[in-house]
């Protein structure tokens, strides 16, 4: 599993270091802004990536500043500069953010998430200012605030609304927050079911989860369980987050099973629980290390 959060992390590293030179080059080469080198669209991007994949972002956008000023023959101190900004907003708002949210939230749903948003950009944006006035003056300090500050409010907030309402992401947390489970059970049978159904109802009035969901998630809970102790017998331990999405993760020992792939010799019936739970479910992965099968679901 380590070897897979690994991974993930080199492949947003990658991606990000990627669109971060795609906005960045292009508008450098036109000189089509006036300003110093650090200022561009791509100043919306330490705050938006900082929240959504935290360090790993962070270090993308750092590779690709490195990388920028190397091909463009343009290495400075405004290259150690825009890597220090990528680090303090990017990291800041990880860092505080998510010890105001709990699991992870990095939605801008309510008003006070997002004056929360606003403030934390504020006053990251007023220190990489003061960093900036240490580096060359009240020019950087004006010109740095100015710009992570306005860019990120006025466009970065658009992008993080509309990117969480299309997108189910998996944040990258920081070392001192874990995920809080609403549900936690264990599965032995499928008579046992009925005590994940159970917490599932009672805590979906809070949580004002639509009867219509509830019973998709129980449908499709219900399918991948039967799937799972047709083929082992084994304990199944089942964790869920309930918000606007529903984040269940079944974990189970055995031998390597995905309950959500089709093998050729399956018979109809058996293929139609696999059909069922891809139509309810957003994603479905599956991982498996070391005796131990892991089954995320977002519904």
């Amino acid at each position: 599993m380590q070897n897979k959060g690994f991974k993930r992390g080199i492949m947003i590293v990658c991606a990000c270091c990627v669109v971060y030179m795609i906005l960045d080059i292009p508008l450098r080469l036109t000189e089509f802004l006036k300003f110093s080198s650090f200022v561009g669209i791509k100043c919306v991007l330490p705050a938006v990536i900082g929240l959504f994949f935290g360090i790993y972002g962070v270090l993308g956008n750092i590779l690709a500043t490195i990388i920028d000023y190397i091909i463009l023959g343009q290495v400075s101190s405004d290259c150690i500069y825009e890597c220090i900004c990528n680090l303090v907003i990017g990291c800041g708002i990880w860092f505080i953010w998510h010890g105001l949210q709990k699991n992870g939230d990095i939605h801008l749903k309510t008003i006070k998430q997002v004056i929360q948003f606003i403030v934390i950009v504020f006053l990251l944006s007023i220190l990489s200012g003061i960093i900036g006035f240490i580096f060359n003056g009240f020019d950087y300090f004006l010109q740095s605030f100015i710009v992570y500050s306005f860019m990120t409010i006025f466009a970065g907030i658009p992008i993080i609304i509309l990117s969480t309402s299309i997108i189910n992401f998996i944040p990258v947390l920081p070392f001192y927050r874990r995920l809080e489970f609403d549900i936690d059970c264990e599965i032995n049978s499928l008579e046992d079911l009925g005590v994940f159904n159970n917490f599932l109802e009672s805590l979906s009035i809070d949580k004002n989860i639509s009867f219509v969901k509830v019973f998709e998630i129980e449908n499709c809970i219900e399918e991948t369980i039967i799937r799972i102790l047709s083929q082992l017998k084994t304990q199944i331990k089942i964790y869920a987050t309930l918000s606007d999405s529903v984040s269940i993760y079944i974990i189970y020992n055995g031998e390597k099973y995905n309950p959500v792939s089709i093998k050729k010799d399956e018979d109809e019936h058996s293929i139609m629980g696999v059909v069922l739970i891809r139509a309810r479910a957003l994603r479905a992965n599956y991982s498996y290390s070391r005796g131990i099968n892991k089954l995320h679901i977002v519904i």
